[in-house]
């Protein structure tokens, strides 16, 4: 139930096919069940946006010589994102697997980022979520 001092303070928002969040009270009389609303706001998707992915590395210590490294963290600074990286480098000598920290987010879905990847440490050691071509993406035509 919207009382028309609500609707009028809140006018430019409710408008026709909008998602909108509202705060109110249930209201529960013998006349029955009432939702009387007291605030209105647009409503902000983002807050069910997918959870991030993973895109997951696994390689020895011999991988990062020879100025991988910079080139693995100028290759992801070119595909920013929501993602996480996570980089297992395993030494053989010592029998122990360490996770590397990746400090920035990548594009899980990036192409770009899958190909240089591959190029430094192979297709074998990358482990991702599966590519979704562009067009079964949500891009929706009006």
């Amino acid at each position: 139930m919207l009382f028309p001092q609500t609707l009028e303070k809140y006018r430019d928002i409710i408008v026709e096919d909008a998602v909108v969040r509202v705060r109110a009270k249930l209201e529960d009389s013998d006349r029955g069940r009432k939702l009387i609303v007291s605030e209105v706001e647009k409503f902000d998707g983002a807050l069910f946006a997918p959870p991030p992915k993973r895109v997951v590395v696994r390689t020895d210590s011999g991988a990062l010589v020879n100025g991988r490294h910079k080139k693995l963290l100028e290759s992801v600074a070119q595909y920013p994102g929501n993602d996480k990286l996570v980089l297992y480098v395993t030494d053989i000598e010592a029998d122990k697997t360490f996770e590397a920290a990746i400090p920035t987010l990548v594009n899980a879905d990036s192409n770009g980022l899958h190909a240089e990847l591959i190029l430094l440490f192979g297709a074998e050691a990358i482990e991702a979520p599966p590519l979704v071509p562009a067009r079964a993406r949500g891009h929706w035509n009006r």
